[in-house]
């Protein structure tokens, strides 16, 4: 097995007028990570722990007439989802929509066939899933 590594050149600022090691900022382009007063890396993309269940759905056949199916996430799980993925398996696409409240819903999202929607992050309520073509799906909700 061959490992691959990317050179990625981290610079570190001092804010002005500062000059402690407490108030350092460190990026690489992509995340940041800062040093705390007392001397502790500390990073903006910390992993979550979620208390609760998971709940999933799943459709081998979506098809028109099943079409728009709405999804209450909330119901299901006791509470709106924070994590997870939605994965198109089907050969055909999907229209996605998400709602923080159960009732007013974000623009509509193709997820086409073999495509993933990560879920991390999103205060999700309640999702709707249109047809497009034939398709499949399982969402994973935490």
């Amino acid at each position: 097995m061959v490992a691959e590594y990317q050179k990625r050149q981290i610079v570190g600022e001092l804010p002005t007028g500062t000059n402690t090691l407490g108030s350092v900022k460190i990026t690489d382009g992509t995340e940041t990570a800062s040093i705390n007063t007392s001397n502790q890396l500390e990073t903006a993309n910390t992993p979550q722990a979620y208390s609760g269940r998971t709940f999933k759905y799943e459709d081998t056949s979506f098809v028109t007439g099943e079409s728009p199916i709405t999804l209450d996430v909330n119901a299901d799980l006791g509470r709106n989802s924070r994590d997870g993925y939605i994965i198109c398996d089907g050969g055909g696409n999907l229209l996605i929509e998400f709602s923080d409240n159960g009732t007013n819903y974000g623009s509509q999202h193709t997820l086409k066939s073999g495509e993933v929607i990560s879920l991390t992050g999103l205060d999700i309520d309640k999702i709707k899933i249109t047809w497009v073509t034939d398709s499949a799906y399982r969402i994973l909700v935490v």
